[in-house]
């Protein structure tokens, strides 16, 4: 903590540094005071982070400069009272791609939007591979990453790091990139994946405002759940009026209106169609092997498997009495057929890891929602989170149980899948996806 500050109220933020760097220009160009609002979005199923910059232009800036759709922007904020270390900022270089929604206002100012994405995303969109990779997974993700990787500053020769998780890899892997950028391929390589300990092939790669992180959701969720929850939220309609747990948590410590979520929206609680036909609850594959003539089948029902499945929360989220048929799921995969990238794989090692990673991944759309919070900038997604919901029947009072103040399917613990940073001179606003596929209390029992 920072000896001399005062956090004065929630979501305040520092704006360090804004500025503006240009091929066409040897001088940076600060835009602090140009800035009237910056967007950043971050998510777990997006490999980079993309947002916008909205500018107020009285010095013609976008002709003078020239803004021609190629510059960097660098910025650098920090809320009050945070030490300015790496794993408290927000502190990066974007790519700017293109200039949007420019207008003219009466007393001859501008307004017009930068939008950028990370220059590792620019990279990739510039690089074709075609040739034949052979090696273990996390070797190649590395190797791939390598590629595209970019300074984390503009002005420092610091680049940004990629975190891969559950090493080492127990997977090797061959095959032929057609064309592919190195995102597409570490993407293919993430369905194949085996790690060293509970990686099952529902890895993923994406980038925090910290990091890219190479990871299986299980490692995400197993890793914070041994060590406790980034921080605990709680949704209130008068503050303080529900009490803190002050559960086991690595994130910073802050005032009670820091973690008090100011709007909360439920878009879906349960929808057993989705779990359906999603193939969630159960599926089919048939194959055959283009090598040996042989055909295959094997069936996935999520509900004996459930024990596999490392969840944010240890209650079973499948209703015991749920219909099923996992046959009205079913898909052929063609094995041994280098056409398709599938010389040397047999349905008894791909197909269990493939339905298993459908399903898992496809658990998590089930209970998904959105909270507005006050912004902090030591948060980043896939972090584990503690949310407190009231439930609608109850009020607190002295002799009110603890276990009948909470809502049982609302309330535990989540990790979030998407952030959506708004920053202004006066304020940090997030507005954040939180998803879960374990409950604080069953609703079914594990076959």
């Amino acid at each position: 903590m920072q000896d001399d500050e005062v956090l004065q109220f929630a979501g305040e933020v520092d704006v360090e540094e804004v500025f503006i760097t240009s091929s066409q220009n040897p001088s940076n160009v600060d835009l602090t005071n140009f800035m009237v609002e910056f967007n950043l979005y971050e998510d777990l199923f997006s490999p980079t982070m993309h947002g916008d910059i909205v500018i107020s232009d009285s010095n013609n800036l976008i002709t003078e400069l020239p803004m021609i759709g190629t510059e960097l922007i660098t910025v650098k904020f920090r809320t009050p009272t945070l030490l300015d270390v790496p794993e408290n900022i927000i502190e990066k270089t974007f790519q700017v791609y293109s200039i949007t929604n420019r207008t003219l206002n009466n007393d001859r100012s501008q307004f017009y939007a930068l939008n950028f994405m990370s220059v590792e995303a620019y990279s990739d969109n510039a690089v074709a591979l075609s040739k034949t990779f052979d090696g273990n997974t996390a070797d190649l993700v590395s190797k791939h990453f390598e590629m595209i990787q970019g300074k984390r500053r503009v002005d420092q020769n610091r680049k940004t790091g990629l975190v891969i998780h559950d090493t080492p890899h127990a997977s090797q892997i061959r095959y032929t990139s057609c064309y592919w950028s190195p995102i597409k391929n570490i993407m293919f390589i993430g369905r194949r994946v085996k790690g060293a300990q509970i990686g099952m092939g529902d890895f993923i790669f994406f980038e925090t405002n910290k990091a890219f992180y190479f990871t299986s959701l299980e490692s995400l969720i197993a890793d914070q759940r041994t060590v406790g929850v980034f921080d605990e939220y709680v949704y209130e309609l008068q503050p303080d009026s529900i009490p803190r747990f002050n559960p086991d948590k690595y994130g910073n410590t802050f005032p009670s209106s820091m973690t008090r979520i100011e709007e909360m929206t439920v878009p879906k609680v349960i929808d057993v169609l989705d779990g359906q036909d999603s193939g969630y609850y159960g599926q089919v594959n048939r194959g055959y092997d283009m090598f040996t003539k042989k055909m295959s089948e094997n069936i996935f029902d999520a509900r004996q498997q459930l024990g596999n499945f490392v969840r944010t929360e240890n209650g079973v989220p499948i209703p015991s009495d749920i219909l099923l048929d996992p046959q009205t799921q079913t898909q052929f995969v063609s094995y041994n057929s280098g056409l398709y990238n599938t010389y040397g794989l047999d349905a008894e090692t791909h197909d269990p890891k493939i339905m298993f990673r459908k399903s898992y991944l496809n658990s998590f759309n089930q209970f998904k929602f959105e909270i507005t919070i006050p912004g902090r900038t030591d948060i980043e997604v896939g972090q584990l989170i503690s949310i407190l919901y009231p439930a609608a029947k109850t009020k607190l009072g002295d002799e009110t149980e603890i276990d009948d103040v909470f809502d049982p399917l609302l309330t535990g613990q989540y990790i979030i899948s998407a952030l959506h940073h708004t920053i202004t001179t006066e304020r940090h606003v997030i507005r954040a996806e939180v998803i879960k596929n374990g409950l604080t209390k069953s609703l079914g029992e594990v076959k």
